[in-house]
């Protein structure tokens, strides 16, 4: 098992609530928008949802100013109450 599972069954466990990782890998998603559907879909569960991290590609895929589509990898780690 990759250590990060096991991490986050251990951050679950001690949280005692409901962990979800959400991915977009899509350059023509934003992060915001990314942000902003992960909200909605909150809405609609009627739950209460908090961003423990974000998460990006690695450092050796950097993102150019002029190019934000380049920015193709999020995550999030929510938390949901």
């Amino acid at each position: 098992m990759p250590a990060t599972i096991g991490s986050l069954r251990t951050l679950c466990a001690t949280w005692r609530c409901i962990t979800r990782l959400k991915f977009s890998c899509s350059g023509l998603v934003s992060p915001d928008l990314f942000q902003k559907v992960i909200f909605g879909a909150a809405l609609d569960a009627q739950r209460d949802v908090q961003i423990v991290e974000r998460l990006t590609q690695a450092p050796d895929h950097p993102t150019l100013l002029t190019f934000p589509e380049g920015e193709y990898l999020k995550g999030l780690i929510c938390r949901v109450l």
